[in-house]
């Protein structure tokens, strides 16, 4: 986490919610960890945000915005594609 957050040339004070996502985020460990070090910021977990449909709803607005739709609901919307190589794993081969 604190790789990521440094990729980002940001410091854990700066992030008021964590919304956790894929399979993962449901490990109540995994979930305990995260909330006590961000808890320590200031930080929390989301829980009013469901994270399946919140996946869903940020694939479906990119894969308009890539398909070159044009809506009021995107136009506020700024979707960055971006996996610091603190998250990303090499592949050989």
């Amino acid at each position: 986490i604190e790789t990521a957050i440094s990729d980002a040339d940001m410091n854990p004070s700066q992030i008021n919610e964590i919304v956790l996502m894929g399979g993962s985020s449901r490990i109540p460990l995994l979930r305990s960890m995260i909330g006590n070090f961000f808890g320590h910021h200031g930080g929390k977990i989301c829980t009013e945000i469901n994270p399946d449909e919140a996946e869903a709803y940020g694939a479906t607005a990119y894969s308009a915005m890539l398909a070159g739709k044009k809506s009021a609901d995107l136009d506020d919307l700024l979707i960055l594609n971006i996996t610091p190589y603190s998250l990303s794993l090499e592949v050989a081969g």
